[in-house]
């Protein structure tokens, strides 16, 4: 899936934060989406769908979409450039793919509070944060995500 126009902006095949449960499954067939999961079976008004096999993760929280993470494995997310996909899975570095952000005119900062030890952690135009992982010594992990909050921005700021 080509995820250039959620760099762009903040929505990933029509899925954006604020959502209700009814619209997004307006918009995902119920086989992708997957079962709805709690993470406490006392409280269910937090839930998550763990869509396309896990790669997308929706959290509602009030039955509404609080936030959504999309994380790269199985060749399932690429950004295309002059008919050529970039596996977002197959990034060897945080220089290539700040490289493909520059050649398609996506805007990116770096967040400084959230860049360190071995993390590097930037926000797109439209308020995707990526973080990028060096934890592992030969790989690097990946993870996309879009809040209904400012809540990086303000962090950011202190």
């Amino acid at each position: 899936m080509n995820i250039y126009d959620f760099l762009k902006t903040g929505k990933l095949k029509g899925l954006k934060t604020g959502d209700t449960e009814y619209l997004v499954y307006q918009k995902f067939d119920k086989k992708v989406l997957g079962k709805k999961l709690y993470t406490d079976s006392q409280y269910t008004d937090m839930f998550y769908f763990y869509a396309f096999g896990g790669a997308l993760e929706i959290c509602f929280v009030f039955h509404e979409v609080s936030h959504f993470t999309v994380t790269p494995h199985n060749h399932f997310f690429f950004l295309e450039y002059q008919q050529q996909k970039h596996w977002l899975d197959q990034l060897d570095n945080f220089h290539e793919f700040v490289e493909l952000l520059h050649t398609m005119n996506i805007g990116w900062r770096f967040l400084r509070r959230y860049c360190r030890d071995k993390q590097l952690a930037i926000i797109t135009e439209h308020h995707v944060v990526a973080f990028f992982d060096y934890t592992h010594k030969d790989s690097v992990e990946v993870e996309f995500q879009v809040n209904g909050n400012d809540r990086f921005e303000q962090a950011d700021k202190v």
